[in-house]
C-alpha cells in the first residue's frame, strides 16, 4: 500500500492519529496530499448528502482525487468509466 484516501476530515485525523502522527500533521480540506512515512495520503471531503447536494463535492472532483491516487501508487493506467455505473 503507497497511497491512502481519506474521506472527510475526522477520517483523516483518525488516521493520522493511527500512524502516530497528531491529528494536525497534515493540511486539511479536498484534494490535500501529505507524505506520511512511506504513505502518500489524499484528502478528500467526504460523499456526504450535504456535500454532494451543495455542490461543494462534484462527482468529477471525487473522480479525480482517485485518479490522482493510481497515479501516485503507480497504477497509471485507469479504466475508463462504465456508463452504467452512472
Amino acid at each position: 500500500m503507497k497511497v491512502i484516501v481519506t474521506l472527510g476530515d475526522v477520517a483523516r485525523r483518525n488516521l493520522l492519529k493511527a500512524i502516530g502522527l497528531k491529528g494536525s500533521a497534515a493540511p486539511p480540506g479536498h484534494g490535500a496530499e501529505f507524505q506520511a512515512g512511506p504513505y502518500r495520503l489524499i484528502n478528500s471531503y467526504h460523499c456526504s448528502r450535504l456535500n454532494t447536494n451543495t455542490g461543494r463535492l462534484t462527482a468529477q472532483m471525487f473522480e479525480a482525487v482517485f485518479r490522482r491516487a493510481r497515479r501516485r501508487s503507480g497504477r497509471l493506467s485507469v479504466r475508463p468509466r462504465d456508463a452504467r455505473e452512472g
